[in-house]
């Protein structure tokens, strides 16, 4: 039997274990989370180069979007005190295909071993539209991906609350699927804490089977009753 290895997962030690020695790039996702530029500092701080980081810069996310404050914002901009050189890439959360489409792929002619990328602060549908584009238009084999995990979640009366604004149901650009010849309709939900959103996508798909898939173990205990809780209607149909 042949052994398929699809991930190897390390933690960044305090002293900065973890980490390559350099890096030609890096992708990070701009945002007024203070883990979105974490990986920057972390390398600012054991002294790794970067040659350059780029940036993509949301314009839901920074100044112009009258819901931000000015927090967000200056949290948002804080990147720019970084002493790497970032080139910015102008783009929309709902659109990553333009985004991509757009891209200089001049700027990724290096070896996969030198290219990273912070995915803490991408959506889902850059994150996969992302990979896929470096495994067919760019060609790596493997990619290093960071992730910084929050300290914690804000809870209202024991309940994580995120939802907001219209809602829809969209395809993953780049993810069409296959056709299977057959009208069933299956639905493999990974489960949140956000339940109004696996609520919505139950009512708008109408599956004639679902498939719950509840994370563990959990960052923290109670996280994965947490989940199930807020995605009681889903799972009582699953």
């Amino acid at each position: 039997m042949v052994s398929l290895q699809l991930y190897n997962m390390n933690r960044i030690k305090e002293n900065g274990s973890g980490l390559a020695k350099e890096y030609d790039c890096m992708m990070v996702a701009g945002g007024s989370d203070y883990r979105a530029y974490e990986l920057l500092r972390k390398c600012q701080k054991f002294k790794i180069p970067i040659k350059e980081v780029l940036l993509f810069d949301f314009n839901e996310r920074k100044k112009g979007n009258p819901e931000l404050s000015k927090n967000d914002i200056d949290a948002y901009n804080s990147y720019e005190s970084s002493k790497f050189q970032i080139t910015p890439i102008p783009c929309s959360i709902f659109d990553p295909s333009a985004c991509l489409k757009s891209f200089d792929k001049s700027k990724l002619d290096l070896a996969d071993d030198k290219f990273a990328i912070d995915i803490s602060c991408f959506t889902k549908p850059y994150i996969f539209s992302i990979l896929k584009y470096l495994k067919e238009q760019i060609r790596f084999e493997s990619i290093t991906a960071f992730y910084t995990e929050p300290m914690s979640y804000i809870f209202d009366k024991g309940f994580y609350h995120s939802t907001y604004g219209p809602l829809s149901v969209v395809e993953l650009p780049g993810y069409p699927g296959l056709e299977t010849g057959t009208t069933k309709k299956i639905l493999i939900a990974l489960l949140g804490f956000d339940g109004e959103l696996s609520s919505f996508i139950y009512e708008q798909i109408s599956p004639d089977e679902i498939f719950v898939v509840n994370g563990f173990p959990a960052y923290s205990p109670k996280f994965k009753d947490t989940s199930i809780i807020n995605n009681q209607r889903m799972v009582t149909n699953s």
